[in-house]
């Protein structure tokens, strides 16, 4: 967890939330699921939970934290963020893959796995 911020009403804890997103850059892994239960330890029960994440883990361990959760009633909003080039996938030459949170590195011709990669 890289970032705590108190329950908030108001502009200032928007303000807070949104610098905390903006600023965040991605580095090593990170064991989502271990992250969403310590959270959901912390939380109140009946609270609600907005969860933005690129979601690289499983959908079992997702399912395994939304349902505990959903067991202390809260209320859980899932976003899937993505980069425009993970949607569009422009590449169209010998490219460099480099994964963010793995250090993992392929090299591959962007037209030839085109199709596989957006399932088209």
């Amino acid at each position: 967890m890289r970032a705590n911020l108190p329950p908030s009403t108001n502009r200032v804890g928007l303000h807070r939330l949104l610098h905390v997103l903006e600023s965040s850059e991605p580095s090593e892994a990170t064991d989502i699921h271990q992250c969403l239960h310590e959270v959901a330890t912390q939380l109140p029960r009946r609270s609600v939970v907005v969860l933005v994440s690129d979601l690289f883990l499983s959908p079992e361990d997702l399912l395994r934290s939304v349902r505990e959760f959903r067991q202390r009633h809260c209320e859980v909003i899932v976003m899937h963020v993505l980069h425009r080039e993970e949607v569009e996938f422009p590449f169209s030459r010998q490219t460099l893959f480099r994964g963010m949170e793995g250090g993992m590195e392929i090299e591959a011709d962007g037209r030839a796995i085109r199709k596989a990669y957006l399932g088209v």
